[in-house]
């Protein structure tokens, strides 16, 4: 195989780790993605889509002053890119004052 098409493979296995290609698509389906397949997979969307803000700018501020963690790191960057295998472990952290489910400004659909 030549230097390009292993180079392609590797960003075509990096995007479906990422979800934002499926399984059975190949390189050519790069072509075919829209701004809204990248952005659907960034830690503001993720914790919105997972109920644990009620709008995507508290969610976005709820990552920004740390409440939000993947897996054990707490995470800053609302822009980060969640892979699939991290979704479920998108969460509120432990000492945020969010894991109270009585707190006023968590989300009225929250676990």
């Amino acid at each position: 195989m030549t230097e390009e098409g292993e180079e392609g493979e590797e960003f075509v296995a990096r995007l479906r780790r990422y979800g934002i290609l499926g399984d059975s698509d190949e390189l050519d389906a790069v072509l075919s993605l829209d701004v809204t397949d990248v952005l659907e997979r960034r830690l503001q969307t993720v914790a919105y889509r997972k109920g644990l803000a009620n709008t995507p700018q508290q969610a976005r501020q709820f990552v920004t002053h740390g409440h939000v963690t993947v897996g054990d790191s707490r995470v800053t960057a609302p822009s980060r890119t969640v892979a699939v295998a991290e979704e479920d472990d998108v969460a509120f952290d432990e000492t945020s004052p969010l894991t109270d489910e009585l707190h006023p400004a968590r989300a009225d659909n929250q676990e």
